[in-house]
């Protein structure tokens, strides 16, 4: 593993376990400015997965971006974005983020959250519910993500 990608996992893991120092965490209720921009981006990451939109997912990568997918591979930002373009046999028919919350530490933050999507590969119709991590940085006034780590399929959560 590259010296940069480990240097990533690392602040990633750092990060979460930094406890309540200078945290936010944003609740339903009352969420202030920043977090209402981070859980906008989770949004537009996840519409842009669903409309194929690359030039949008390039943009919220940063460049040193690195993904640990649910098998446990390392991608690093084209890579990523090479798996997420639009192929003829995969449809996306929506994919959306939910149980999101964020903390952040001044220039950087954590998001998590439960991705939910349905694709129909090779004319077989898959429902994924995940679970993630992104860390973003603040860079020039702008977030990024640098990382993010995706579980396997989990089971849907029990309708109410």
């Amino acid at each position: 593993m590259g010296r940069i990608k480990r240097l990533l996992l690392l602040l990633c893991l750092l990060m979460v376990a930094a406890g309540a120092a200078g945290q936010t965490k944003a609740k339903p209720d009352k969420i202030g400015k920043t977090e209402a921009e981070l859980l906008a981006l989770d949004r537009a990451w996840a519409d842009a997965i669903a409309r194929g939109d690359m030039t949008t997912i390039d943009r919220l990568f940063a460049p040193e971006f690195v993904i640990v997918s649910p098998n446990g591979e390392l991608k690093n930002k084209q890579q990523e974005i090479n798996n997420l373009k639009p192929a003829l046999d995969v449809t996306t028919y929506y994919f959306r983020s939910e149980d999101t919350q964020v903390r952040v530490y001044k220039d950087a933050a954590v998001l998590t959250g439960r991705a939910v999507w349905k694709v129909r590969y090779k004319g077989r119709d898959i429902d994924n519910n995940r679970r993630y991590t992104t860390t973003y940085i603040k860079r020039s006034g702008r977030w990024q993500m640098v990382a993010q780590q995706i579980s396997g399929n989990i089971a849907a959560p029990a309708t109410q």
